[in-house]
């Protein structure tokens, strides 16, 4: 975003107006034209509209404090490839920090790694007994305790790396055509 020294310094914002029913509401906002396009090319939204608005930044300013984390940037999110030797990719997408904060939201929830202590669970898997372990293998367990604390890749830890677009993708699915 542009630096404004003065409330009364020209400036022109570019709006994401979501439309539902008779209701409108700011769904995005910047101060590039390219990235609002960018914004509205990749939600491809028919119930978005860009709406520009030229004023003093005083009266603008009003506006975003109230949407302070709906500003457009560009965000990178780990996508599935297989084209790629690790089977992950990098992408730049055109977001919101509202949008990427529900995304890691949704992805901590589901994870919850950080929740899980592996080292104890570690610990304990080898004192259980042999069809115990072999189960507890089935399900990927051992797989996910190897990841977790030894940092040994496998086929079942790879499948489990959450694709960024496609959870945008779910979370968002209103907003997107």
């Amino acid at each position: 975003m542009k630096t404004y020294d003065s409330p009364t310094d020209q400036a022109t914002f570019y709006f994401i107006v979501l439309t539902t029913g008779n209701q409108n509401s700011v769904k995005a906002w910047t101060d590039n034209k390219d990235m609002a396009e960018f914004y509205m090319e990749f939600h491809n939204c028919k119930n978005f509209q860009m709406r520009k608005m030229s004023n003093k930044y005083g009266e603008i300013i009003k506006i975003i404090n109230a949407n302070i984390n709906d500003e457009i940037q560009i965000y990178n999110l780990l996508v599935k490839d297989e084209k790629e030797t690790d089977g992950i990719d990098v992408i730049q997408v055109p977001a919101t920090k509202s949008e990427i904060d529900i995304m890691n939201d949704a992805i901590n929830t589901r994870c919850a790694s950080s929740m899980v202590d592996y080292s104890n669970m570690n610990k304990y898997v080898n004192r259980l007994k042999k069809p115990y372990q072999k189960a507890l293998n089935k399900i990927g367990l051992l797989d996910l305790i190897a990841s977790e604390i030894y940092n040994i890749p496998s086929k079942f830890t790879d499948n489990l790396q959450i694709d960024g677009l496609k959870l945008l993708f779910r979370l968002f699915s209103d907003y997107f055509s």
